[in-house]
């Protein structure tokens, strides 16, 4: 017999991975989204496989294995994104770059920051920054972009607090 509290579960396991979504796309400026998906695909085919060969259920009711495989789907490129920063060991090079544009991108219920920037050797970047860097930052200042090779190969970028 299915349990009728299955829809609790859902939204207790999709509430659950929101948090680590939020943090890896906020502090993280990804430069190859590409390698993120294949790895994050990867990873969702064997969960999602798993799922289907232990659960009865889910091999029956197929609008719940979509559910899940969405659920497991934000967990696997959250936490590929995560590891891959975690567990980046190479050196860091730092570049500075001179900002171009400030830009507020208003929201209903939240504001994102973001600096256009170009670096020494003409490499433009649309950066996503905290507040407080935002409204430390004028145009035509500098700044420090922070670049990580990442552990997985997935490039990332950071803007530095002390220019």
């Amino acid at each position: 017999r299915f349990s009728h509290g299955r829809d609790m579960v859902f939204y207790a396991l999709l509430l659950s991975v929101m948090p680590l979504m939020i943090r890896s796309f906020s502090d993280f400026n990804i430069l190859s989204y590409g390698k993120l998906f294949a790895y994050s695909g990867i990873l969702l085919a064997i969960l999602v496989i798993l799922i289907y060969k232990t659960s009865k259920e889910c091999r029956i009711r197929k609008g719940q294995l979509v559910g899940v495989a969405l659920i497991l789907g934000i967990y696997s490129v959250s936490s590929v994104c995560m590891l891959n920063a975690l567990l980046d060991f190479y050196p860091v090079q730092e570049q500075p770059a001179v900002v171009q544009e400030m830009i507020i991108s208003r929201g209903k219920n939240l504001d994102t920051y973001y600096l256009d920037v170009m670096t020494s050797d003409k490499q433009n970047y649309h950066l996503r920054v905290a507040e407080y860097l935002y409204d430390e930052t004028q145009v035509g200042g500098t700044v420090n972009i922070l670049f990580f090779q990442g552990a997985f190969g997935i490039p990332f970028t950071q803007v530095d607090e002390t220019p």
